[in-house]
Order: C-alpha cells, then structure tokens, then sequence
C-alpha cells in the first residue's frame, strides 16, 4: 500500500516537474530546510532526493507525442507553483515493519507560489484546506500535504495518525538548526540523478521485531558500532550508460571490521578454464572475518544464512569454522548454451578455493563416492588449494576469452558481469532461470558490477553510446507498448 501511494506522488512530481520554467532555481533554502529536519532524527533511516526534471530532459519524454500531450495539456497550469527545476528531497521514516519498509515517507518541495498554489488546489481540485497556526494542510488517503510559504512538506503514511500534529511538529524541526559532520556534507554535494542514503544505525533503530532473538549485550554492542554509520547511493544516467556507485561511510572500528578483500592480479582466473563465457562471478574474502562480523550481528546468522549445508560442511570436515574448510576464493563462469542444452551443469565453469580441511574432505568424498558418480557428471580438476569443476571438454581445454566488460573481473571482493551482445532472452532464461528479460537486450549491451569495503559500483551500457541510456529505454518501452497495441503509434 505505502509503495502505490509513493509511487503515485512521485508520478506527481514527476508530471508537475514537466511543467516547470526553464530556468534553474537556487534551491539552497530548501536544502537548509531538510538539512535541519535530518539533524538527530532518529527516525530516519534513509534520505536523499531526485533531480526529477533533469531526468525528465534526459530521457527527452517531450518526443513521446502522447505523452508530451498529457503532461504539458493537463499540466502546465503547475508552472510557477512549485520549484522542481533542482532536487526534490525526500526522507524515509521508521519504525519498519516486518517487511523492513519504512513507516512514512516525507517529500520537501519548494514553493514558488504560495497563494496561487493554495487557490489551485482547493478550487480546481477540490481539496479542502485547513488553517492552523502558520501553516495549511489537506490530505487525500495516504497521503498529506502540508504548506507554509515556500515550503511544501508531502507525507505518505497509511492508517489514521494526527495530520495537524504531524506538520506542527515538521515545521518546528525544519526551522532547528542544521545537521553536521557526514550528513552535512553529503548534502553538500551535487552528483547523480538520484541520491539514496540509508543510515544504518537508524534502521537499527527502527527495525523493531526485525531484530528479535539478538542478546541485548550484544545489541547494545551492535548499536555502538553502527552509530553513524551511512551507505550512500548514487544513480547517474549518462549518454551510453547507466551508473550506480554506494559509498560507505563508516567509523574506523566498522571499517576494520570489513571482510572484502582484492588481488590486483586476479589469480582467480586461472583456475576458471577456458572458452568465452557470456557472465562471471567472482569473490574474495577473508571468511573468518566474515563469520566473525554475521555472529557480532546475531549469534545465529551463520547458521540461518548457511542453513543445514553450513553447518553439514563443518562437521564432515571436522572444523569449528568455514575459514578451515575455504579460502574465500572462488568463481563461476556461465556460457550461453548449445541449442537444446538444458543441464545447467554444462553451462558453467567453476572454482572453489579450499584449505587443508577442505581438501581432506573432497579427498574423502571422491575415494569414498567417486565410483557412484553419475558418468555425465562435468569434469574437475582437484589441486592444490582449490577444485574446479568445469562444464565441458571445450571450455575445459580452450584459451580463456573474457569479453571487454570484464576488465576487473576476479580483482575486487565481488565482481560480476554479463556481456548481452549476441544473446537472446531465451539464452538468459537457461542459465539464470530469470524469464521477462528481452527489454533489457533492446537496451543494454553489458553489465558490470564490482564492490569493495569502500563502497561498489554497477554500470549497465547501453547499445548506443551516444544517446542518453534513459532515452534509449523510453523509445523500447514505447516500442513495447506499440506492438502490444497493433502497431499503434505513439
């Protein structure tokens, strides 16, 4: 319910934005505004905002004739009203519920004209204003409108809660003084589309029954670790490719904690056999800094996460921890299949680095089973420090040729690509099992994905490096929907 009401304001902002003058507005009054209802709000657990018209221009909706026709038709009554020429800023307010969702998100729009907007609303569109002292506010199921002078403060929250009450108290906060330190200067900068920051101490905070069965010594020490802490996100969509990068912004002690860790040589690699895959994926890690960290978070995440194979692959290797069993190493190449290949096994390529414990136990199991061993079952390669399993003769033999989007591959604690030239969603059905994915073939080219203690990056590139990858995707949405109708044209 809450993401149908947030969906429907953004689509909103989104027409209103269209309509918008020209001319940038400095919005730095409506960043103090948010920066001051941010500081010590412990119910925020994520924040940022959307530079709607900017995206709006780069996907250039204005050449979609029907759309353009609805947006500026019904919409340009709208120009002057309201400032979306700059960010649109948002907050996501706990307690989650069971499914992590946020309580309440609140947008913050600056108001260009107040009286104008306030008589548009109530005389062509019906809604009833209500005076309190220094501010009006309307609402309309879900959602609730709040405005003072230049400022609009929307809030998005389901069941019945005190309106009136809610923006007196939102008012009061985004008068209070400005926040500081890491929040102060994410607010500061000025990159991407879209701007996602989720404070992690908050959600903490906020997650009620989500954090049940965690010893309260040990939540008290979780708590203190992630005070402060913040992942950020950035979307940027650029002519040719789509990037996403996250910063985390941690404290020392969390930050020594981390368990990603690199090979600029990516040694990985080798052990992956030959042939020319189409995906790959690869990690690096140090796993018993990983165990430590999930069991700092509850005492049980190993055993949850792992399940009844964690806890088998232990006790048959006769070890305490995984880090006895693997490395941390390892990496699965996926290849597009022959026609009529359907035995996924014969699709991949794979390498699983192993301690002593480790050997011993795959040592055991092939002197022990090898003779019960289906005879079709892919070929491996059982050395020192690791097995590979390879799909089939071919890729067993062959040189390896990974494609340009895989420059980094096997370097980072994950990496991840998928090189789409050539295939066909038919291809990606049989080695990913994911079905519905010929759009994105008219549109991105490849993917890639690499990540680090220090944050991570996915770039998706489009087919056509010169244009605007939000372009590209609205002219094959548009393209869809065409031929779904008849040919009709749009």
């Amino acid at each position: 319910m809450i993401l149908r009401k947030v969906t429907f304001a953004l689509s909103i902002v989104f027409l209103l934005a269209a309509c918008s003058g020209e001319t940038p507005i400095e919005n730095k009054e409506l960043k103090e505004y948010f920066s001051s209802y941010l500081n010590d709000n412990e119910s925020v657990v994520g924040f940022g905002n959307a530079k709607i018209k900017d995206i709006l221009n780069k996907a250039q909706y204005e050449k979609v004739t029907m759309l353009d026709a609805i947006v500026g038709g019904q919409l340009e009554t709208f120009e002057g009203m309201i400032n979306l020429s700059g960010p649109v800023y948002y907050a996501a307010n706990g307690p989650l519920n069971r499914d992590a969702a946020p309580e309440e998100i609140v947008l913050f729009i600056e108001v260009l004209d107040e009286a104008n907007l306030k008589s548009h609303l109530s005389s062509e569109m019906g809604y009833d204003l209500n005076e309190a002292k220094g501010f009006s506010y309307t609402s309309d199921g879900d959602m609730a409108m709040g405005i003072r002078e230049n400022l609009v403060i929307i809030i998005i929250k389901p069941g019945n809660y005190d309106e009136k009450a809610f923006f007196k108290k939102a008012f009061e906060r985004v008068d209070g003084e400005a926040s500081s330190g890491d929040v102060a200067k994410l607010l500061k900068q000025d990159d991407g589309d879209i701007v996602v920051a989720m404070n992690i101490g908050n959600f903490i905070e906020n997650s009620g029954s989500g954090m049940e069965g965690i010893p309260e010594p040990q939540m008290k020490e979780m708590k203190k670790l992630f005070d402060g802490a913040i992942v950020n996100t950035k979307v940027k969509f650029e002519d040719g490719k789509a990037v996403i990068q996250t910063e985390n912004i941690f404290g020392k002690k969390l930050m020594d904690k981390m368990f990603f860790e690199k090979d600029p040589t990516a040694e990985v690699i080798s052990h992956l056999g030959g042939g020319e895959p189409a995906a790959g994926f690869s990690m690096i890690i140090d796993v018993k800094k990983m165990e430590t960290f999930m069991e700092d978070i509850h005492p049980q995440a190993m055993n949850k996460i792992g399940g009844m194979q964690y806890v088998g692959m232990k006790l048959m290797a006769g070890a305490n921890d995984l880090g006895e069993v693997i490395d941390g190493k390892a990496g699965v190449l996926f290849f597009v299949p022959k026609d009529g290949e359907t035995d996924k096994s014969k699709m991949m390529n794979l390498y699983l680095g192993l301690e002593s414990k480790g050997e011993k136990l795959i040592e055991t199991a092939t002197s022990t089973f090898g003779e019960m061993l289906p005879p079709d079952l892919p070929a491996y390669k059982f050395e020192d420090g690791g097995l590979s399993v390879l799909g089939n003769s071919t890729n067993a033999s062959s040189r390896l040729v990974l494609p340009s989007v895989a420059s980094n591959f096997g370097k980072s604690g994950i990496n991840f690509f998928v090189n789409l030239e050539g295939l066909q969603a038919k291809d990606l059905e049989a080695m990913f099992k994911m079905k519905d994915l010929g759009p994105i073939l008219k549109v991105a080219k490849s993917v890639s994905f690499q990540c680090n203690n220090s944050g991570g990056e996915l770039v998706i590139t489009a087919k056509k490096g010169q244009e605007n990858i939000l372009k590209q995707a609205l002219e094959a949405a548009v393209s869809d929907i065409s031929e779904l109708m008849g040919g009709v044209s749009f």
